[in-house]
Order: C-alpha cells, then structure tokens, then sequence
C-alpha cells in the first residue's frame, strides 16, 4: 500500500490523532503537496546522514522511503514519518508544497491562522524522527 493523502486523513482522524483537526484545515492539494515533499525530505535525510552502508553513495540510496509499512507490527512505520512530516512542514513554512511539481518548489500560499513562528519546514520533527527509528539528541529510538 503507498503512502497516500488519503492514508494520511485516516491516520489524523481527530478521534485518533490531537492535531487531527489542525490536519484537516489545511487545503487537500496542500496535504497532497506536503506529504510528496515529505517523502523527498525524509529520502534526503536518509540519503546523506544516515546510509545504511559507509560504500552507497547518495544517489544510490535515493528511493529509501518504504511506502509498504502499513500495519502496526511493522517497524519502523517511515509511513506514518512522512505523514508527520508533512503536518509539521505545513505547520512551519510560509509556503506550502506544490504537489503538481515533481521538484520540492513551493505555492505562494500563506495560511498564517494554522501557521507557527519561529520553526524550520524541513527540520525533521521529533514524532517523524521516532517512526523512523532515528535517534534525536543523542537518544537511540527503538521499538518497546
């Protein structure tokens, strides 16, 4: 199963999820572009600080993202990364993400009621850096 806009709506369900609501404000091509944006992020980060071998070179570990990790069980869930991912850029970012552009390239849309200050869009927030099994501050995340 991919990673979908749709997906995404079911996992911010407001009965399931405390920024559900914030979520489902934003527009569905907003949503759309953010999570495409996030998929390429999320790829990139992978991609150049943590390769999952010293000898692949960036460009081969370029299409990381698993999209299949759908269920529970499955670890680590990059899905629900990217979705969190996305929230937090759209959350943080003047702009949002364009999801006609196959490049990250931005909208000039400003939505600055749903907007926070002061945050980066393409810092990995701590909830993606968790499903990802990523550590943050020093910290190794593991499953338990």
């Amino acid at each position: 199963m991919a990673i979908t806009r749709q997906l995404a709506d079911d996992y911010f369900e407001p009965r399931n999820h405390v920024l559900g609501g914030l979520w489902a404000a934003f527009d569905t091509e907003d949503r759309e572009g953010a999570i495409q944006h996030s998929i390429r992020r999320l790829g990139q980060e992978r991609a150049h600080v943590r390769r999952t071998s010293t000898g692949d070179s960036p460009a081969a570990q370029s299409d990381l993202i698993d999209e299949d990790t759908t269920t529970p069980s499955d670890w680590p869930r990059e899905d629900l990364a990217v979705y969190e991912q996305a929230l937090h850029m759209l959350i943080h970012s003047d702009a949002v993400a364009d999801s006609t552009k196959t490049a990250p390239k931005w909208a000039g849309k400003r939505i600055k009621e749903l907007r926070e200050e002061g945050g980066d869009p393409n810092f990995i927030s701590t909830e993606a850096r968790r499903y990802m099994g990523w550590s943050s501050r020093g910290r190794h995340v593991i499953r338990g």
